[in-house]
């Protein structure tokens, strides 16, 4: 078969090529209607099977290196320098050479997704299936069937021979719940109930199916406070999942690893486009300086439209950076406000100076100058250090 398959590809047989071959038989005016007929109907039907050979062969090679060529997320995959960052990599990687369940906790865009790969690529259950789902995608009418499956006729509208739900597919690996927090408290119930008794029951059955299935659950709330001040969310699921807790640091309280960060996204396009791009200075003082809220999410996203916007320049400047949408909440390029004397920051000396002026106004009150500059105390006391600025006590 694989001969075949690379004989067919190396060929690349059109229809044309095919009926050419076979004409002869029928523009031969001296053969009888009938037999002629056959004849046509017969190389209609080898050159379409050859073409639909052809196709389909192609299709399933190239699923095949697509696989082959995969690469897994491995902790080494993960960029960072910034000392809290790698305190939280390092636990991340104890958690992998375990069995216990997981539960990582950060913004939206901080890559809760690719620890949960990363924990599960290195841990002993990687040649097993790794399954995400977002549980606040998921209607309440069918969440307890997308998780415990149903059998035949369970509902109107099941499947007549039933469905596997999501822990039976991720049986022997890894199941990733993303944004946990969403679950409502009657299926809380019944989570806590299959991660104590690891058995599951599809919907409209009794049999209970044994499942070996690990946990690892996200989410951006701060759960404690779900549990203790709204009740939304069960203490005692919140122990079973947490027996390691990642908190994953926003990127705003990791200014030093931005242009790595920065320059990782940018190399890519360069790869993907054949280009060699760079960043100004400017542009990478202003991506030091912004705050992202929207995490690595939007970094990416910022680099990858500024790459676009520099057209054919082999220097990304600052302009580019700055999102086209003026509606939108923030821009890279920090606006000069009404009624307030406040300077663009373009460079590193121009923030330290603004620093220094606020630390002088404001009496050296951290939390003041933090305020104002529109960063937490951490980022300003980080930028304290690089600018070797000592605050009067």
């Amino acid at each position: 078969m694989n001969d075949y398959a690379e004989n067919l590809l190396t060929k690349k047989p059109t229809i044309k090529d095919m009926i050419i071959k076979n004409l002869n038989y029928i523009t031969d005016k001296s053969m009888e209607k009938p037999v002629r007929r056959r004849i046509e109907n017969e190389v209609f039907d080898i050159s379409y099977q050859c073409w639909h050979d052809y196709y389909l062969i192609k299709f399933t090679l190239f699923n095949q290196r697509k696989l082959k060529n995969h690469h897994k997320i491995l902790f080494q995959d993960i960029i960072g320098k910034d000392s809290s960052f790698i305190e939280t990599l390092n636990v991340a990687k104890t958690a992998s050479q375990t069995e216990a369940n997981v539960l990582i906790i950060g913004e939206s865009g901080t890559g809760k997704e690719l620890f949960a790969n990363a924990i599960h690529n290195e841990s002993m259950r990687s040649d097993k299936p790794f399954i995400a789902v977002n549980c606040g995608a998921i209607s309440k009418e069918l969440i307890q069937s997308e998780f415990f499956g149903y059998v035949g006729g369970a509902f109107t509208g099941a499947n007549k021979n039933g469905k596997q739900g999501l822990f039976e597919v991720a049986n022997g690996g890894t199941l990733f719940l993303d944004e946990v927090g969403e679950l409502p408290l009657d299926l809380q119930v019944t989570l806590l109930r299959v991660l104590q008794e690891n058995e599951i029951t599809r919907v409209g059955d009794t049999r209970r199916i044994p499942i070996d299935v690990r946990i690892i659950a996200a989410t951006n709330k701060n759960i404690l406070n779900e549990i203790a001040y709204k009740g939304t969310f069960r203490s005692d699921l919140y122990y079973r999942l947490s027996v390691f807790q990642i908190n994953l640091v926003p990127l705003r309280e990791r200014s030093i690893d931005l242009p790595e960060l920065a320059n990782y996204f940018l190399t890519k396009l360069n790869d993907k486009n054949h280009t060699e791009k760079i960043f100004s200075h400017k542009a990478m003082e202003s991506i030091k300086a912004y705050s992202w809220p929207g995490n690595i999410r939007e970094l990416s996203n910022v680099v990858e439209r500024s790459y676009y916007l520099s057209h054919f320049q082999s220097e990304i400047d600052i302009y580019q950076l700055e999102n086209p949408n003026k509606n939108d909440y923030h821009s890279l390029v920090p606006p000069q406000r009404e009624n307030e004397d406040i300077t663009v920051i373009d460079n590193a000396q121009s923030e330290k100076t603004l620093i220094l002026t606020y630390l002088k106004e404001m009496d050296s009150n951290i939390s003041k100058v933090a305020k104002k500059m529109g960063m937490s105390r951490t980022t300003l006391y980080k930028k304290l250090n690089v600018y070797q600025i000592k605050i009067k006590r």
